[in-house]
């Protein structure tokens, strides 16, 4: 049983790899998973250790993946929003310009009359 919790363990560690940026937060927390293996066999019945063990393998595989998942998002979610400042502001601009020529322009019109 403790095998297959190894191998369990260590399929995460692949999955979590695939993010290297944000898996380097998280590997110190996997290790205490891991290692807490033992501990849970010596005080559990050998059923209730291997699910205690597979819950906190998949509560950090959630708390992982949601914590990447929304990071990204939330990454994606400002460059938009600088994007759409930017091209505010190159919006702002281009209409000062044109309120600047056509003010130029009524008054070469003006003083032509």
């Amino acid at each position: 049983m403790e095998t297959k919790n190894t191998e369990l363990a260590s399929r995460v560690a692949k999955f979590v790899n695939r993010f290297p940026d944000e898996w380097q937060d998280y590997q110190d927390w996997l290790r205490t998973i891991v290692s807490s293996q033992s501990w849970l066999q010596e005080r559990y019945p050998a059923g209730q250790a291997t699910l205690i063990f597979r819950w906190r393998l998949v509560y950090f595989v959630v708390y992982v993946a949601s914590g990447i998942f929304f990071g990204r998002l939330r990454r994606k979610f400002q460059q938009t929003v600088d994007s759409v400042a930017t091209r505010t502001q190159y919006r702002y601009s281009l209409q000062r310009i044109a309120t600047l020529l056509a003010v130029v322009e009524v008054t070469l019109c003006v003083s032509a009359a």
